[in-house]
């Protein structure tokens, strides 16, 4: 099964909006995205082509510089065999992809409690924690 990416910080009112706008004229092109622009952008880039991508960004990426080191979690051992995580890139994207998939869980699994590893401190609970509502009008 491949990795599925989600963005739980999406605005839905943003996505609802885009979904309902027109395909014709609006989504043509990039018409929109271009319109929005005018002014903002350079002209240059503003109306170059659309062009797609030759490869996939985190594999090229991966494949000049290299995996980044690897420290398995204790929890990565509950679902992968660390001893058996391939620590090259390879010549084949598709199988780095289903290949690295252990190594961004192992990230997720690093940053999942960031204050069980004493990374939260008291300036940033009270500059992040969820304020006291109010029933003001």
């Amino acid at each position: 099964m491949p990795l599925k990416v989600r963005h739980p910080f999406l605005d839905l009112r943003l996505l609802r909006y885009m979904l309902a706008v027109p395909a014709m004229p609006w989504c043509k092109e990039k018409y929109l995205e271009r319109r929005a622009m005018r002014g903002v952008l350079p002209d240059s880039v503003l109306w170059r082509p659309k062009l797609s991508l030759t490869s996939d960004p985190v594999w090229e990426g991966m494949r000049c510089q290299g995996l980044p080191p690897f420290n398995p979690m204790p929890e990565l051992s509950e679902y992968v065999n660390s001893e058996r995580v391939p620590m090259h890139v390879g010549t084949d994207m598709v199988l780095f992809l289903v290949n690295f998939r252990p190594l961004a869980l192992n990230y997720w699994l690093q940053n999942l409690r960031p204050a069980s590893r004493g990374l939260i401190t008291e300036d940033w609970k009270n500059e992040f924690a969820p304020k006291a509502r109010t029933n003001a009008i």
